[in-house]
Protein backbone atom coordinates (compact mmCIF):
# COMPACT_ATOMS: atom_id res chain seq x y z
CA UNK A 1 0.00 0.00 0.00
CA UNK A 2 1.00 3.60 -0.55
CA UNK A 3 2.87 5.13 2.38
CA UNK A 4 2.47 8.80 3.08
CA UNK A 5 5.43 10.87 3.95
CA UNK A 6 4.99 13.37 6.74
CA UNK A 7 4.91 16.98 5.67
CA UNK A 8 8.32 18.54 5.88
CA UNK A 9 8.95 22.19 6.04
CA UNK A 10 11.33 23.51 3.45
CA UNK A 11 14.92 23.27 4.48
CA UNK A 12 16.34 26.70 4.89
CA UNK A 13 19.46 26.98 2.82
CA UNK A 14 22.28 29.14 4.06
CA UNK A 15 22.97 32.36 2.20
CA UNK A 16 25.94 31.93 -0.15
CA UNK A 17 29.08 33.64 1.22
CA UNK A 18 29.31 36.15 -1.67
CA UNK A 19 25.70 37.23 -1.21
CA UNK A 20 26.10 37.41 2.56
CA UNK A 21 29.18 39.64 2.18
CA UNK A 22 27.28 41.88 -0.25
CA UNK A 23 24.36 42.11 2.19
CA UNK A 24 26.73 43.13 5.01
CA UNK A 25 28.24 45.84 2.77
CA UNK A 26 24.76 47.02 1.81
CA UNK A 27 23.76 47.24 5.48
CA UNK A 28 26.97 49.17 6.20
CA UNK A 29 26.28 51.61 3.34
CA UNK A 30 22.75 52.30 4.59
CA UNK A 31 24.12 52.74 8.12
CA UNK A 32 26.72 55.22 6.84
CA UNK A 33 23.96 57.16 5.05
CA UNK A 34 21.96 57.37 8.28
CA UNK A 35 25.07 58.62 10.11
CA UNK A 36 25.79 61.27 7.47
CA UNK A 37 28.97 59.61 6.15
CA UNK A 38 27.91 60.13 2.56
CA UNK A 39 31.29 59.77 0.83
CA UNK A 40 31.94 56.31 2.28
CA UNK A 41 28.34 55.27 1.60
CA UNK A 42 28.58 56.44 -2.00
CA UNK A 43 31.72 54.38 -2.57
CA UNK A 44 30.11 51.21 -1.21
CA UNK A 45 26.86 51.73 -3.13
CA UNK A 46 28.81 52.35 -6.35
CA UNK A 47 30.93 49.20 -5.86
CA UNK A 48 27.81 47.14 -5.17
CA UNK A 49 26.03 48.68 -8.17
CA UNK A 50 28.90 47.93 -10.55
CA UNK A 51 29.14 44.34 -9.31
CA UNK A 52 25.37 43.91 -9.64
CA UNK A 53 25.44 45.34 -13.17
CA UNK A 54 28.25 42.95 -14.19
CA UNK A 55 26.23 40.02 -12.87
CA UNK A 56 22.98 41.21 -14.46
CA UNK A 57 21.21 41.67 -11.12
CA UNK A 58 18.01 43.71 -11.59
CA UNK A 59 18.60 45.79 -8.45
CA UNK A 60 21.70 47.45 -9.93
CA UNK A 61 19.83 50.62 -11.03
CA UNK A 62 18.58 51.30 -7.50
CA UNK A 63 22.12 50.91 -6.17
CA UNK A 64 23.41 53.45 -8.71
CA UNK A 65 20.60 55.84 -7.73
CA UNK A 66 21.49 55.46 -4.06
CA UNK A 67 25.20 55.98 -4.81
CA UNK A 68 24.24 59.16 -6.65
CA UNK A 69 22.04 60.27 -3.77
CA UNK A 70 24.94 59.82 -1.35
CA UNK A 71 27.31 61.70 -3.68
CA UNK A 72 24.76 64.51 -4.01
CA UNK A 73 24.52 64.81 -0.22
CA UNK A 74 28.33 64.90 -0.10
CA UNK A 75 28.33 67.90 -2.49
CA UNK A 76 29.86 65.87 -5.34
CA UNK A 77 27.30 67.10 -7.84
CA UNK A 78 29.04 66.11 -11.10
CA UNK A 79 29.71 62.59 -9.85
CA UNK A 80 26.15 62.34 -8.51
CA UNK A 81 24.64 63.31 -11.87
CA UNK A 82 26.76 60.68 -13.65
CA UNK A 83 25.64 57.98 -11.20
CA UNK A 84 21.91 58.78 -11.24
CA UNK A 85 21.91 59.18 -15.03
CA UNK A 86 23.54 55.78 -15.40
CA UNK A 87 21.07 54.27 -12.92
CA UNK A 88 18.05 55.63 -14.82
CA UNK A 89 19.45 54.51 -18.19
CA UNK A 90 20.16 51.07 -16.77
CA UNK A 91 16.61 50.91 -15.44
CA UNK A 92 15.34 51.58 -18.98
CA UNK A 93 17.79 49.08 -20.49
CA UNK A 94 16.53 46.40 -18.09
CA UNK A 95 12.93 47.17 -19.04
CA UNK A 96 11.91 48.47 -15.61
CA UNK A 97 9.46 50.92 -17.18
CA UNK A 98 6.82 50.71 -14.45
CA UNK A 99 9.15 52.27 -11.91
CA UNK A 100 11.15 54.50 -14.27
CA UNK A 101 8.81 57.56 -14.22
CA UNK A 102 8.57 57.51 -10.41
CA UNK A 103 12.32 57.10 -9.91
CA UNK A 104 13.03 59.79 -12.51
CA UNK A 105 10.66 62.22 -10.80
CA UNK A 106 12.34 61.59 -7.44
CA UNK A 107 15.82 62.12 -8.92
CA UNK A 108 14.73 65.33 -10.68
CA UNK A 109 13.26 66.66 -7.43
CA UNK A 110 16.50 65.90 -5.58
CA UNK A 111 18.62 67.64 -8.23
CA UNK A 112 16.40 70.71 -8.05
CA UNK A 113 16.52 70.65 -4.26
CA UNK A 114 20.34 70.82 -4.46
CA UNK A 115 20.29 73.75 -6.90
CA UNK A 116 21.33 71.76 -9.97
CA UNK A 117 18.70 73.20 -12.30
CA UNK A 118 20.71 72.91 -15.54
CA UNK A 119 21.57 69.26 -14.86
CA UNK A 120 17.97 68.61 -13.85
CA UNK A 121 16.60 70.13 -17.04
CA UNK A 122 19.02 68.18 -19.25
CA UNK A 123 18.21 64.91 -17.50
CA UNK A 124 14.47 65.61 -17.67
CA UNK A 125 14.64 66.16 -21.42
CA UNK A 126 16.66 62.98 -21.90
CA UNK A 127 14.31 60.88 -19.76
CA UNK A 128 11.19 62.33 -21.42
CA UNK A 129 12.51 60.99 -24.75
CA UNK A 130 13.15 57.52 -23.29
CA UNK A 131 9.73 57.44 -21.60
CA UNK A 132 7.97 58.67 -24.76
CA UNK A 133 9.32 55.65 -26.65
CA UNK A 134 7.36 53.48 -24.19
CA UNK A 135 4.33 55.79 -24.29
CA UNK A 136 5.02 56.92 -20.73
CA UNK A 137 5.43 60.36 -19.23
CA UNK A 138 6.60 62.06 -16.07
CA UNK A 139 3.28 63.90 -15.81
CA UNK A 140 1.14 60.76 -15.83
CA UNK A 141 2.61 58.85 -12.92
CA UNK A 142 0.05 56.32 -11.72
CA UNK A 143 -0.90 56.84 -8.07
CA UNK A 144 -2.24 53.70 -6.50
CA UNK A 145 -3.23 53.38 -2.87
CA UNK A 146 -1.28 50.54 -1.29
CA UNK A 147 -0.96 49.45 2.33
CA UNK A 148 1.78 51.10 4.38
CA UNK A 149 5.21 49.52 4.18
CA UNK A 150 7.97 49.94 6.75
CA UNK A 151 10.01 53.11 6.28
CA UNK A 152 13.23 51.09 6.20
CA UNK A 153 13.94 47.51 5.16
CA UNK A 154 14.41 45.37 8.28
CA UNK A 155 17.04 43.26 6.49
CA UNK A 156 19.39 45.82 4.90
CA UNK A 157 18.23 49.15 6.39
CA UNK A 158 17.47 50.72 3.00
CA UNK A 159 14.85 53.44 2.67
CA UNK A 160 11.63 52.04 1.21
CA UNK A 161 9.94 54.06 -1.55
CA UNK A 162 6.42 52.53 -1.73
CA UNK A 163 5.71 53.80 -5.26
CA UNK A 164 8.91 52.19 -6.59
CA UNK A 165 8.95 48.74 -4.99
CA UNK A 166 7.83 45.57 -6.73
CA UNK A 167 4.62 44.41 -5.06
CA UNK A 168 4.34 40.65 -4.67
CA UNK A 169 0.71 40.71 -3.58
CA UNK A 170 -1.65 43.12 -1.80
CA UNK A 171 0.24 42.91 1.50
CA UNK A 172 3.90 42.40 0.61
CA UNK A 173 6.62 43.85 -1.60
CA UNK A 174 10.31 43.17 -2.20
CA UNK A 175 13.06 45.53 -1.07
CA UNK A 176 14.68 47.43 -3.95
CA UNK A 177 18.15 46.87 -2.55
CA UNK A 178 18.33 43.36 -1.06
CA UNK A 179 15.16 41.68 -2.32
CA UNK A 180 13.85 40.69 1.09
CA UNK A 181 10.10 40.58 1.65
CA UNK A 182 8.53 43.70 3.18
CA UNK A 183 5.21 43.10 4.94
CA UNK A 184 2.63 45.88 4.88
CA UNK A 185 1.16 47.13 8.13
Amino acid sequence: MFRRRPFRRGIRRPIPPRREAALRRLQKAHQLMAEGSYKEASIIFKDLAEAAERRGIPRAPQLFLQAGNAALKNAESKHAVVLVTHGLHLMAKLGQYRRLPVATKRVLDELQEHGLQDERDALEKEMQQILAQQELSLTLIPQTQKPRLPVKCPQCGGVVHPQEVDWIDDRSASCDYCGSILEAK
